[in-house]
Protein backbone atom coordinates (compact mmCIF):
# COMPACT_ATOMS: atom_id res chain seq x y z
CA UNK A 1 0.00 0.00 0.00
CA UNK A 2 1.54 3.49 -0.75
CA UNK A 3 1.67 6.23 1.72
CA UNK A 4 0.01 9.58 0.62
CA UNK A 5 2.11 12.30 -0.28
CA UNK A 6 1.31 15.75 1.46
CA UNK A 7 0.09 18.50 -0.02
CA UNK A 8 2.24 21.24 -1.41
CA UNK A 9 0.88 23.74 0.72
CA UNK A 10 1.82 21.97 3.61
CA UNK A 11 5.44 21.43 2.79
CA UNK A 12 5.50 25.11 1.72
CA UNK A 13 4.33 25.71 5.13
CA UNK A 14 6.67 23.70 7.01
CA UNK A 15 9.69 25.01 4.76
CA UNK A 16 8.91 28.57 5.20
CA UNK A 17 8.45 27.81 9.25
CA UNK A 18 11.67 26.24 9.19
CA UNK A 19 13.28 29.02 7.47
CA UNK A 20 11.87 31.41 9.22
CA UNK A 21 13.35 30.27 12.63
CA UNK A 22 16.53 29.39 11.53
CA UNK A 23 16.58 33.50 9.98
CA UNK A 24 15.79 34.47 13.72
CA UNK A 25 18.24 32.23 14.99
CA UNK A 26 21.02 33.34 12.85
CA UNK A 27 21.04 36.82 13.43
CA UNK A 28 22.81 38.13 11.29
CA UNK A 29 22.91 39.94 7.59
CA UNK A 30 23.82 43.08 5.28
CA UNK A 31 24.23 46.07 2.85
CA UNK A 32 24.26 50.00 3.31
CA UNK A 33 22.94 53.97 3.22
CA UNK A 34 22.74 57.08 4.44
CA UNK A 35 20.60 59.10 7.30
CA UNK A 36 18.72 62.29 8.28
CA UNK A 37 16.63 61.26 10.94
CA UNK A 38 16.56 60.49 14.48
CA UNK A 39 16.76 57.36 16.55
CA UNK A 40 16.61 58.00 20.55
CA UNK A 41 19.21 56.68 22.20
CA UNK A 42 18.75 53.26 23.78
CA UNK A 43 19.90 51.92 27.20
CA UNK A 44 20.29 48.20 25.66
CA UNK A 45 21.11 45.82 27.54
CA UNK A 46 24.65 47.36 29.10
CA UNK A 47 24.65 51.30 28.50
CA UNK A 48 27.90 51.11 29.33
CA UNK A 49 31.12 48.77 30.54
CA UNK A 50 33.24 49.68 33.27
CA UNK A 51 35.97 48.77 30.93
CA UNK A 52 35.37 47.53 27.63
CA UNK A 53 33.43 50.19 25.60
CA UNK A 54 31.54 53.25 26.88
CA UNK A 55 28.52 54.16 24.64
CA UNK A 56 27.89 57.87 24.26
CA UNK A 57 24.08 58.52 25.36
CA UNK A 58 23.77 60.29 22.13
CA UNK A 59 20.75 59.93 19.42
CA UNK A 60 21.74 58.66 16.47
CA UNK A 61 21.54 61.98 15.13
CA UNK A 62 23.81 63.51 17.58
CA UNK A 63 26.31 61.11 17.25
CA UNK A 64 26.90 61.65 13.53
CA UNK A 65 27.22 65.55 14.04
CA UNK A 66 29.48 64.79 17.01
CA UNK A 67 31.55 62.78 14.85
CA UNK A 68 31.57 65.10 11.66
CA UNK A 69 32.53 67.59 14.10
CA UNK A 70 35.35 65.68 15.93
CA UNK A 71 35.86 63.96 12.80
CA UNK A 72 35.77 60.48 14.16
CA UNK A 73 33.89 57.59 13.01
CA UNK A 74 30.84 56.57 14.79
CA UNK A 75 30.49 52.86 15.87
CA UNK A 76 26.50 51.62 15.80
CA UNK A 77 26.01 48.84 17.74
CA UNK A 78 22.36 47.45 16.35
CA UNK A 79 20.61 45.06 18.53
CA UNK A 80 17.41 43.66 19.50
CA UNK A 81 16.11 42.70 23.05
CA UNK A 82 15.33 39.03 22.19
CA UNK A 83 18.85 38.27 20.27
CA UNK A 84 21.06 35.88 22.07
CA UNK A 85 23.84 36.46 20.18
CA UNK A 86 23.74 40.34 20.59
CA UNK A 87 24.18 39.92 24.86
CA UNK A 88 27.04 37.58 23.81
CA UNK A 89 28.69 40.10 21.87
CA UNK A 90 27.96 42.11 25.11
CA UNK A 91 29.19 40.27 27.56
CA UNK A 92 32.37 38.94 25.85
CA UNK A 93 33.74 41.49 23.33
CA UNK A 94 32.29 44.91 24.57
CA UNK A 95 33.38 44.13 27.71
CA UNK A 96 36.99 44.00 26.93
CA UNK A 97 39.80 46.42 27.85
CA UNK A 98 41.68 46.22 24.51
CA UNK A 99 38.42 46.55 22.68
CA UNK A 100 37.36 49.13 24.80
CA UNK A 101 40.83 51.19 24.54
CA UNK A 102 40.94 50.57 20.40
CA UNK A 103 37.27 52.24 20.09
CA UNK A 104 38.31 55.58 22.54
CA UNK A 105 38.45 57.53 19.63
CA UNK A 106 34.87 56.93 18.31
CA UNK A 107 31.49 57.89 19.12
CA UNK A 108 29.91 54.55 19.87
CA UNK A 109 26.38 54.53 20.26
CA UNK A 110 23.58 51.32 21.39
CA UNK A 111 20.09 51.59 18.71
CA UNK A 112 17.56 48.97 19.69
CA UNK A 113 16.49 48.21 16.03
CA UNK A 114 12.72 47.31 17.54
CA UNK A 115 12.77 50.06 20.09
CA UNK A 116 13.36 53.57 18.35
CA UNK A 117 15.87 52.47 15.99
CA UNK A 118 13.37 51.24 13.46
CA UNK A 119 14.50 53.75 10.88
CA UNK A 120 18.59 53.38 11.54
CA UNK A 121 18.31 49.32 10.75
CA UNK A 122 16.17 50.15 7.67
CA UNK A 123 18.12 53.18 6.41
CA UNK A 124 21.56 50.67 6.40
CA UNK A 125 19.01 47.68 5.38
CA UNK A 126 19.59 45.45 8.60
CA UNK A 127 17.86 42.43 8.70
CA UNK A 128 19.59 40.10 10.81
CA UNK A 129 21.00 41.04 14.47
CA UNK A 130 23.94 41.67 16.25
CA UNK A 131 25.10 43.94 13.49
CA UNK A 132 27.81 46.59 14.06
CA UNK A 133 27.95 50.05 11.53
CA UNK A 134 30.66 52.08 11.32
CA UNK A 135 29.98 55.41 9.70
CA UNK A 136 31.30 58.56 8.79
CA UNK A 137 30.13 61.69 10.34
CA UNK A 138 27.92 61.90 7.38
CA UNK A 139 26.10 58.60 7.76
CA UNK A 140 28.03 56.99 4.91
CA UNK A 141 28.87 53.19 6.07
CA UNK A 142 32.99 52.54 6.11
CA UNK A 143 32.36 48.96 7.57
CA UNK A 144 30.35 46.36 8.74
CA UNK A 145 29.85 43.39 11.16
CA UNK A 146 27.84 40.89 10.64
CA UNK A 147 27.18 38.62 13.35
CA UNK A 148 28.78 37.74 16.93
CA UNK A 149 32.43 38.48 16.47
CA UNK A 150 35.09 37.94 19.12
CA UNK A 151 37.19 40.52 20.90
CA UNK A 152 39.91 39.32 18.83
CA UNK A 153 37.84 39.77 15.53
CA UNK A 154 36.65 43.12 16.74
CA UNK A 155 40.09 44.63 17.36
CA UNK A 156 41.39 43.46 13.91
CA UNK A 157 37.87 45.82 12.01
CA UNK A 158 38.92 48.29 14.58
CA UNK A 159 42.61 48.22 13.65
CA UNK A 160 41.74 48.20 10.11
CA UNK A 161 39.46 51.32 10.07
CA UNK A 162 40.76 54.80 8.85
CA UNK A 163 41.66 57.33 11.90
CA UNK A 164 39.78 60.50 10.29
CA UNK A 165 36.62 59.73 7.68
CA UNK A 166 37.25 61.54 4.39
Amino acid sequence: MRRPRPSASIVVAVAVAVLSAAALEACHKQSSGTADFEAKPSAGPSKATSRGITFASLSYDEALSKAYAEQKLVMVDLYTDWCGWCKKMDRETFSDPRVGQATRGMVPIRVNAEKGGQDVARRYRVDGFPVVIFLDGKGREVQRIRGFVDAEEMLRVVESLPRVPA
